[in-house]
């Protein structure tokens, strides 16, 4: 994989307007942050072929690393309100946005209403814990659900029973007592805001280094290198894993042997 390399002046990011530089490190970092979950996403998904366990823990790997994204886009959003919305550089930015950030402002500016699936995830859900959601739902989730236990070392158990009910209720709010329903909105719509937020976060970090540190990534002094990197297709994270070495151990010291 080829990576072009540029190196920022301390003392140019030092002459930066304080606001600016704030919002800028924020943008880069919340662009960091949702490149990672995106992929973590992405490669918790099971192929058709795995059995019926491996993909309860694919699912629950699925479901937490989706509602921590949205919590943590919503809370992105929030942060590009106080730092940049509501104040002096959305007038003096906005000409500098690309046309693919402006038409995913449109998008963005209806997806963290207080009812959308991202704020619903977020308030009730990702970074919170709310018995009277599970409470309310727990009698609509039918007798016919296989409500198991998986008991293993290493850090291995899973308590699938648990995913049912409090996942259920946040999906069957998201999608009207439907939970399959609340699954797809929820899966569909976190991917339309992560790709128009992630293009918004990359322009604006994009807006502040010409800005300040060169009119040209060349005037930068880009360089390109190679590095190894895995193809996106052959990497994978399961919920069972067999640890050994200093992991095991590890986990034995945790409390993750059965």
């Amino acid at each position: 994989m080829e990576i072009k390399t540029l190196t920022l002046d301390r003392k140019k990011l030092d002459a930066m307007p304080e606001d600016e530089r704030a919002l800028f490190l924020l943008a880069s970092h919340a662009l960091n942050e949702m490149n990672i979950f995106v992929k973590i996403f992405h490669w918790s998904v099971e192929g058709d072929d795995a059995s019926a366990i491996v993909k309860k823990g694919a699912d629950t790997i699925f479901l937490t690393i989706i509602k921590t994204l949205c919590a943590k886009m919503y809370e992105v959003w929030n942060m590009l309100k106080i730092n940049y919305f509501n104040t002096k550089l959305k007038v003096s930015l906005e000409h500098l946005l690309s046309e693919k950030s402006k038409e995913a402002l449109k998008y963005l500016g209806k997806s963290f209403a207080a009812q959308s699936p991202v704020a619903v995830v977020r308030n009730k859900s990702a970074f919170h814990y709310d018995s009277d959601q599970v409470i309310k739902s727990y009698e609509l989730i039918g007798n016919d659900k296989e409500l198991d236990i998986y008991i293993a070392d290493g850090l291995n158990h899973l308590c699938w029973f648990a995913e049912i009910f409090v996942n259920a209720s946040l999906l069957r709010e998201i999608g009207g007592d439907d939970y399959q329903n609340g699954f797809n909105i929820l899966q569909e719509d976190s991917t339309r805001v992560h790709r128009h937020l992630t293009a918004l976060l990359f322009d604006l970090t994009e807006i502040f280094v010409l800005k300040y540190f060169g009119e040209s990534l060349e005037e930068l002094g880009m360089q390109s290198m190679e590095i190894s990197a895995p193809r996106s297709d052959s990497v994978h994270i399961p919920f069972f894993v067999e640890l050994v070495g200093a992991d095991a151990a590890s986990a034995s010291d945790e409390g993750g042997d059965s």
